[in-house]
This record gives structure tokens, C-alpha cells and sequence, in this order.
């Protein structure tokens, strides 16, 4: 699996609902190795709790280590989380900052703001909109107002005011650490509010085939 940063569509297909199965399919991110023969993973799925306690790793610059034991270490630069939103925190020019949960532990997560992205879904919205106004064919006018709610759409997944306290939303981010604390600093979201839970069922699904590959192990 090839993944690029930053964009969470691209990782989220990994989570599609699976049909039952009699053996486990092993959820496989991306990995690395170091000069030192350390394997290094991007968008694993992770519970709160253990990224809390995850921990850096000296002499590799954004890196982090979890599921620490005498025997059993990994190490990652990226994670996924499906998490609650839970509130607010205190927004600057360059971060929305949200409390999320997951059922395992809370923290404070930062979503970096893309205003150069806003900004041309914005004006590329406002072209449609003008368009579909002006004298053109029905056909044209029906093409517009596709392009018109494609935008809106893309628009949900780059702004992150649209996110607010009582959603769910799944996360791809790195980890960082702030005041002691292990927060994420996230590069992508996905909004998860639709009543089927799809997204969750997914995410949790392969999760569980993540820690029972590695968790288990400890």
C-alpha cells in the first residue's frame, strides 16, 4: 500500500467493511527501515490510550514508540484514530484544536488549517454558482450545480470549524508531544456522522487485526 501524506481519503480506503471471514486479514501500513534495521510504520490505527502512553524515540526525529515491553517495541510516524468530539480548545491562525475520546482515554488534537485550499474551493464555488445563474443551456446549468455540491462536499474535508463537539470523526495525523503530554497533530479528517457507522465498523475492524499482530505479542 502506497501511502502519501496528506490526505485521508487516500488511507481511509483501507477501511472498508470486510465480510466475515474465518481467518484474520492483517491490516498492513506502510513501513521503512532505518541504517539501524528499525522498522518504521505511517497510519497505523491506534486507541487513545495507547497513544497517550506512546513515547519519542531518541535520535529519530519524529518518531514515537508504542506498545512498549522488554520484548516488543513499534515504531511510527503516523496514526489513524476514530474518535468523539467532545469540545472545543483554543483556536489560532494555524490550528483548530478539539478534545476527543474514544472510549479509552481523552486528548487534545490539532487540525491544521488549509486556507489556501478554502480559498480555491471558495472561488472555484462561486465561478459555479455565477455560472449557473448566467444564460446557458439546462444541460450546462445542471453540470453546474454538480460542481456546485462536489465543492460544498470537498469543502467538509478541509475545514475544520465544520467539525463540531457531539461529531465523530476519524483522524490521520503524527503524534507530538506538548507540556508532557502526547497530543496529534492531524493533516487530515474525515467527518463520521452518518447512522449506518460504516466508518467506525471499519476502522474498528482493523484495528483489532493491527493489535492482535502486534498488541498481543506484549
Amino acid at each position: 500500500m502506497n501511502l502519501d501524506p496528506f490526505d485521508v481519503e487516500d488511507h481511509i480506503e483501507n477501511f472498508t467493511i470486510r465480510k466475515p471471514r474465518n481467518t484474520p486479514l492483517n491490516y498492513a501500513p506502510k513501513e521503512k527501515s532505518t541504517r539501524q534495521g528499525k522498522r518504521i510504520h505511517e497510519c497505523i490505527p491506534l486507541l487513545l490510550a495507547d497513544l497517550s502512553r506512546s513515547s519519542a524515540v531518541p535520535d529519530h526525529e519524529g518518531v514515537f514508540s508504542v506498545f512498549n515491553s522488554p520484548y516488543s517495541a513499534l515504531h511510527f510516524r503516523t496514526c489513524i484514530v476514530h474518535v468523539f468530539v467532545a469540545g472545543r480548545g483554543v483556536f489560532n491562525k494555524s490550528f483548530f484544536r478539539y478534545f476527543v475520546d474514544d472510549g479509552t482515554a481523552s486528548m487534545e488534537i490539532s487540525i491544521f488549517k488549509k486556507t489556501q485550499e478554502q480559498n480555491t474551493i471558495t472561488s472555484l464555488y462561486n465561478e459555479a454558482s455565477a455560472l449557473s445563474r448566467s444564460q446557458i443551456s439546462e444541460n450546462d446549468r445542471k453540470v453546474s450545480y454538480s460542481m456546485m455540491r462536489l465543492l460544498s462536499k470537498a469543502m467538509e474535508y478541509v475545514d475544520g470549524s465544520k467539525i463540531t463537539p457531539g461529531s465523530n470523526v476519524c483522524l490521520y495525523g503524527r503524534p507530538k508531544i506538548f507540556r508532557e503530554k502526547v497530543g496529534l497533530d492531524a493533516f487530515s479528517f474525515c467527518l463520521d456522522n452518518a447512522q449506518s457507522r460504516h466508518m467506525e465498523i471499519a476502522f474498528n475492524d482493523n484495528l483489532i487485526d493491527w493489535y492482535n499482530l502486534h498488541k498481543i505479542k506484549e
